[in-house]
């Protein structure tokens, strides 16, 4: 029989039949798991941006909760409204420009101007008609129209009745052959049964960033994706490689890509994801420092972050289709992600970026624009499912950091322990590192980046006081970047450290370099707006406060609260947050005690405090307040009651006296505090 040829020119009316015949048909191909699917997808950004509206402790009460959730709904039911709206065409317009339909026992060719597509029949759902239209659904959002006043060739009853034939005929044919329709492993598109009878006319979209408007074949918010039954020409390994590496410039770059230009392999994948891996290290080790070391922690990290990566591919693609292609996906998302890292590389180099919730926020929308890019070049439309799993997944991703406390890098600023100088230097080399000692502070001074007017700056001193176990060491450093990270001190901190092993690294943290530095430090910063974190960590006494070994002088100190004080007052530094991690660390509460002072210890004055042995990273009041504490908590005083809660239930558990660290907030410094909310961390009550 000869092709059915009808001509179509649609009408604004026929746009609004096939809204509404596409919404009464999402609705009745919903099933209990996609509500669900898209409860949970509404509930969880609600939940997360309650979470962190409110007090921080996760107290969110069933009416919040249900005003929230129905605010949100009301919000999407109007955009979707007034976005229909915005879209529908007008008479004359490209989007419902003249269309001829081409039909036989195959499927159907749609021509349009410079455009041309076909769909086999096993891939039309079902033949739907009212009194006024037939409709070929392809999917819940995507589906072709032929209005019934344009057929007039035949009777519009028989026109429906061969349809179905051929529908029937064609499927049955398909499915006893075992050759049903599925995606294009090598393109992500749709593919007919590999059937001689394949039309030779079958074409693609000129490009996927061409408009997807809906159009007198097909009306949704996507478009379908026809491949040419031509056979491509055979290439290499390294054409595909560099075929899927420009797509991957191409998407980030704003540019047209076409589903021809996709090669989708499991060696693509794997090449793909070495590449992507080795672009990672290599910009991690560039921006580490000559002095940074292997960490073979990050790697946990990283293999973490690919599982999860995988997984979301997943969840994206059965959020577009039940037969969306996987590893299509992959290979655009891959290709695309190394310049998701090298332009967020390049935004931290920016001086304001180090530590600035801005920064956070542009990258997570760099890599949410880059996966819906990505997204749409693979399935030629985004579903609205899609976006939202892409937004969750990158939130999630942003939280379990804080929470979990990812370490996402493979090289660290650390000493080379194996070169160190283990002896105890004679009394001419120990004076000429005693000499040398106010230059190597001044050094680390100038690098600190300079105040900055109207701008509340914090400043960051860590003190490893005892330099033969290196846990102290270990505490400082950790301490400066998990600072850096929640309040911006990266650029404006400074470390005295003591450690028998390595006196090269860093200055030696001595009473006079103390008070040199805070003195260079009280110059730098504005004391009516700046504030200091003092990170004080060693081993304490009741009486001496903190002791001081450096391995230098064989006389050994201590560093006294009230030598602190006077430092601190000698310096004018006004604003004071003041951590000590020792024992009988609670002594330095009373000297150092005023009313802009913050001050935080890990015991009382008349007991000790745990996990100094040189093996650990971290005492016990480092891993509950710097490592599990600080790093998710709204403010520091919710820092450390969890952390003090945290510490009491592992010394019960362990048998041991309680330590009962303590807290003084100032009441000037407490109003301070509530004033430095628009910092990362959210300083607040």
């Amino acid at each position: 029989m000869d092709p059915l040829v009808v001509d179509v020119e649609l009408a604004p009316t026929d746009w609004d039949a096939l809204q509404r015949y596409l919404q009464t048909r999402s609705k009745q191909r919903t099933s209990r798991r996609d509500y669900l699917l898209n409860a949970l997808l509404a509930a969880v950004p609600v939940i997360i941006v309650l979470y962190l509206l409110e007090s921080g402790h996760g107290q969110l009460s069933p009416l919040t909760i249900a005003v929230g959730l129905l605010a949100v709904g009301f919000c999407v039911t109007l955009l979707r409204r007034r976005a229909l709206r915005a879209a529908r065409p007008k008479p004359g317009s490209a989007s419902i420009a003249g269309t001829r339909f081409e039909i036989d026992s195959i499927g159907l060719r749609t021509v349009r101007k410079h455009q041309s597509g076909f769909a086999d029949w096993h891939v039309v759902q079902a033949i739907d008609e009212t009194s006024e239209h037939v409709f070929l659904p392809l999917d819940t959002l995507v589906a072709y129209v032929i209005p019934k006043r344009q057929i007039v060739s035949v009777a519009p009853e028989a026109f429906v009745a061969q349809l179905r034939q051929w529908h029937a005929e064609r499927r049955e044919r398909s499915t006893s052959s075992s050759k049903a329709a599925s995606l294009d492993a090598g393109h992500g598109s749709l593919t007919t049964p590999e059937s001689s009878e394949a039309p030779p006319w079958s074409t693609a979209p000129e490009s996927l960033d061409a408009p997807h408007a809906p159009s007198t074949a097909s009306a949704s918010l996507g478009a379908l994706r026809t491949r040419s039954s031509s056979p491509a020409p055979r290439r290499t390994f390294w054409s595909d490689l560099r075929a899927n590496l420009l797509v991957g410039m191409r998407v980030f770059f704003f540019r047209p890509v076409r589903p021809t230009d996709i090669v989708s392999s499991f060696d693509q994948v794997v090449a793909l994801l070495l590449i992507l891996l080795g672009v990672a290290a290599a910009l991690d080790r560039a921006t580490a420092g000559v002095d940074a070391e292997f960490m073979t922690f990050g790697l946990y990290t990283w293999f973490a972050l690919i599982l999860l990566g995988l997984w979301v591919s997943a969840l994206i693609a059965r959020s577009m289709s039940e037969r969306a292609d996987t590893r299509t996906l992959l290979v655009v998302g891959l290709a695309t992600a190394p310049w998701v890292l090298i332009v967020s590389t390049a935004l931290s180099f920016i001086p304001a970026s180090d530590g600035s919730g801005w920064f956070t926020y542009a990258v997570m929308a760099i890599a949410l624009w880059a996966g819906f890019r990505a997204v749409r070049a693979t399935y030629g439309y985004v579903q609205r499912q899609a976006t939202m799993v892409m937004a969750i997944s990158l939130v999630a991703i942003a939280l379990a950091q804080n929470y979990l406390y990812f370490e996402t890098h493979l090289w660290a600023e650390v000493s080379d322990e194996d070169e160190s100088d283990l002896r105890t230097p004679s009394s001419q080399e120990a004076e000429a590192i005693f000499f040398d000692q106010s230059g190597f502070v001044s050094e680390a001074l100038d690098r600190l980046e300079p105040q900055r007017p109207g701008v509340t700056d914090l400043y960051y001193v860590g003190f490893a006081g005892d330099g033969y176990q290196r846990v102290f060491r270990r505490e400082a450093l950790f301490s400066q970047r998990v600072f850096a990270d929640r309040l911006g001190t990266g650029p404006r901190s400074l470390e005295l450290i003591n450690d028998y092993e390595d006196r090269e690294s860093f200055p030696l943290a001595t009473l006079v370099a103390l008070r040199y530095a805070l003195s260079g430090i009280g110059k730098e910063m504005d004391p009516k707006e700046d504030v200091l974190v003092l990170f004080l960590t060693s081993h304490g006494s009741r009486e001496g406060g903190i002791s001081v070994r450096n391995g230098v002088s064989t006389i050994d100190s201590d560093l006294p609260p009230d030598d602190v004080r006077s430092a601190l007052d000698d310096a004018g530094i006004r604003w004071r947050i003041v951590i000590v991690s020792a024992c009988y660390s609670g002594v330095f509460v009373e000297p150092l005690k005023s009313d802009t002072t913050m001050i935080l210890t890990a015991a009382d004055s008349q007991n000790t405090s745990f996990g100094c042995a040189d093996d650990r990273e971290l005492t016990y009041f480092g891993e509950a307040f710097l490592r599990d504490s600080l790093p998710k908590a709204p403010s520091l005083p919710a820092a450390f009651e969890h952390a003090r809660e945290e510490i009491a239930v592992r010394e019960k558990q362990e048998k041991l006296t309680p330590s009962n660290p303590q807290m003084w907030v100032g009441a000037s410094m407490a109003k301070k505090l509530g004033q430095l909310g628009s910092l990362p961390l959210g300083i607040g009550h």
